[in-house]
């Protein structure tokens, strides 16, 4: 008796493997059909819907006349639904596709926007996770991803915008080395602490965390006994940030 409801249910979801293909549900649509209802869908910001017509015109129409304008459009689908990973891969695609392509400097802006956000995980948005805490990797990958679409297209509509992430992105990065740095430093591991903080200064030079690190210079070298290139950091940091109080 049980093997007939498990008969049923194995059938339904046979049938239903075959509907969720993309391009078998829209197997009798042409490829302007498919491209006009995936621009409504995106118009009406039904991003679900609109990548499943998307994914069928890239299944079905490959070469067709459709294709370059229907890939721009999937890259902003899976972006807007929160499938970063798949937004990434699109516009890698895009970009090895179509190297040449005015258009490859949206790719680029994209695959960075994706990057940055697979980052954040729905937790660290919604409890505010200071981000300098977690793997930076998404975040690195996003900075080359804007900085090469910078270098490539300078001229961009999007390059100030990249501009100004990679900025952001810098101050991510230093924050890290801070965090990194005061990790050290509450240890007693003041060397550690104080190469963190010099490697701050060194590479991040006009990052938000160069007063964190000179103040964590001079604490370090205070700790260690290092009066000279204690007192070196504090009168860097003194010229540089007036007022400034360090206390150990």
């Amino acid at each position: 008796m049980l093997l007939i409801p498990g008969l049923s249910l194995l059938t339904a979801c046979s049938s239903a493997s075959l509907t969720d293909n993309p391009a078998q549900r829209y197997e009798g649509f042409t490829a302007q059909q498919l491209y006009v209802k995936g621009k409504n869908n995106l118009a009406s910001r039904n991003y679900n819907q609109a990548v499943t017509l998307y994914e069928a015109l890239e299944s079905l129409y490959p070469f067709g006349g459709y294709a370059e304008k229907a890939q721009l459009d999937l890259i902003y689908a899976y972006y807007m639904s929160g499938e970063y990973a798949s937004a990434e891969a699109a516009s890698e695609q895009y970009i090895r596709v179509y190297p040449r392509s005015t258009n490859a400097a949206y790719a680029y802006y994209m695959k960075g926007l994706s990057n940055e956000a697979s980052g954040k995980t729905w937790a660290q948005r919604a409890f505010r996770v200071d981000m300098a805490t977690r793997d930076l990797t998404p975040a690195e990958n996003a900075f080359y991803d804007f900085r090469t679409m910078v270098r490539l297209f300078p001229g961009s509509k999007y390059a100030n915008d990249a501009r100004q992430r990679m900025i952001a992105l810098r101050n991510l990065f230093a924050k890290h080395e801070m965090e990194v740095a005061d990790y050290y430093y509450k240890r007693t591991a003041y060397v550690a602490a104080a190469n963190r903080a010099s490697y701050v200064i060194k590479h991040y030079e006009h990052s938000s965390e160069v007063k964190n690190a000179l103040v964590m210079l001079v604490k370090a070298n205070r700790k260690l006994g290092l009066t000279k290139p204690a007192n070196n950091a504090l009168r860097i940091l003194q010229l540089n940030y007036p007022g400034t109080k360090v206390s150990v």
